[in-house]
């Protein structure tokens, strides 16, 4: 049996280390199954390595990183979604959920917008440019949250 690779190299993928708690189910399946079949077994429970990148997604997922770049990316084209003019007047300062809170400049302002349907066009074109997270927007007074 000197040709055949080790039940170590067998149970685990390449690279992997092995914590205490495996090194110890392993001697468990391996008196239970045989040595011949303990390998095939437990390969199946080892953690196969991940890429780094779906790691890192699903990090910045959690901690809401994910809404930090969508509001920046936001920031970066707010004249382009809200007009020159209104841009001036209208700031975005959170995405809660699906919703994007804008603060108005001043009171009057706010009135006027609510009135008006270019709301509702500032909100399909944050839509679009966040390709659909973004599905609502949320006016509010200054200094407010």
């Amino acid at each position: 049996m000197a040709d055949s690779p080790s039940s170590q190299e067998l149970l685990a993928p390449k690279g992997h280390f092995f914590t205490r708690e495996e090194r110890r189910m392993d001697r468990l399946v391996a008196q239970w199954v045989g040595e011949e079949a303990a390998p095939d077994i437990l390969g199946r429970f080892h953690p196969q390595p991940r890429p780094l990148s779906r790691c890192l997604a699903k990090f910045l997922h959690r901690i809401g990183q994910d809404q930090a770049l969508l509001l920046e990316k936001i920031r970066e084209n707010w004249s382009q979604l809200a007009g020159e003019q209104t841009s001036r007047q209208l700031h975005p300062v959170e995405i809660r959920g699906n919703t994007l809170v804008i603060s108005a400049e001043n009171q009057t302002y706010l009135y006027v917008l609510r009135q008006s349907p270019l709301l509702g066009v500032i909100q399909q074109r944050v839509e679009q440019l966040t390709e659909g997270s973004v599905q609502q927007c949320r006016l509010i007074s200054p200094g407010r949250r």
